[in-house]
């Protein structure tokens, strides 16, 4: 139906000017659909590039059983099986005019922080709401990967002198790379659809329409199918290489490993 409908006006009859519009739209000078795809990238790059280095670095600790592991990694995940409606709620409570970051900046500065109602400080705030929403099912997965490796491979390697360092790069990290470039070539898939829950925090106001909130606010808001269906296929033209691209490049560093 998606397919159908970018080739069709309100009436059913066929036609090119959704795509017409879209292109007109993302070439426009103040487009809201060029926010869209800024902000996109950026919580995209944001979650691929910083947090695949923590939660590799968190694993290994993990793996390792550093004091109170099991704590962390419970409280890594916890943000992962409760409702985006909650996370965004507990994270207002933080950091809104009442929550105890906002109070202590005010008394230490003088200045009131509104994070999520200023254009200046509204994308960090929901870059930070983005990285903590995103670190425990990475961790949990590689935690898992490195769990599998037999305990006589380290064992020889600590009999060896090896150090935790070269221990981390030169065994783990070649170890578990089928699974870390698994997760990168599935993250690359969802370059267009990063976000930040904007629907529960901002609803696009102060620059932070992403991709998402935009089809959302098409479909929902405007009733057009059709520019949304048609955007929606542009998406997908430029995802397909994207994907395939990364996946080839992955996949020539990605040696068999068995064990």
């Amino acid at each position: 139906d998606s397919i159908l409908l970018s080739f069709q006006k309100f009436d059913g009859s066929f036609t090119l000017e959704n795509f017409k519009w879209v292109f007109e739209e993302l070439g426009s000078e103040n487009s809201v659909l060029k926010e869209a795809f800024r902000n996109t990238l950026i919580f995209f790059f944001t979650d691929y590039i910083v947090v695949r280095i923590v939660t590799l670095v968190m694993a290994y600790f993990f793996y390792k059983k550093i004091a109170g592991y099991k704590f962390f990694r419970v409280l890594y995940y916890v943000p992962n099986i409760l409702s985006a409606v909650v996370m965004t709620a507990i994270y207002d409570g933080f950091i809104g005019p009442s929550g105890p970051v906002y109070q202590v900046l005010e008394s230490w500065t003088g200045v009131q922080y509104e994070f999520l109602f200023d254009s200046r400080y509204v994308m960090y705030a929901l870059i930070v709401y983005k990285l903590w929403l995103a670190f425990g099912t990475g961790t949990i997965m590689l935690t898992s990967a490195m769990g599998r490796i037999p305990e006589e491979i380290t064992e020889a390697a600590i009999l060896d002198g090896v150090t935790p360092w070269k221990e981390f790069v030169k065994i783990i990290f070649p170890l578990i790379w089928p699974t870390l470039s698994t997760l990168m070539i599935t993250g690359l898939a969802g370059i267009l659809g990063a976000d930040a829950n904007i629907l529960l925090f901002t609803q696009g106001k102060y620059g932070t329409y992403t991709i998402n909130y935009w089809m959302y606010e098409q479909v929902v808001t405007y009733k057009s199918l059709w520019h949304a269906s048609a955007f929606g296929q542009v998406c997908t033209l430029i995802l397909i290489p994207i994907v395939f691209g990364g996946k080839y490049i992955l996949e020539r560093f990605n040696s068999d490993v068995s064990y």
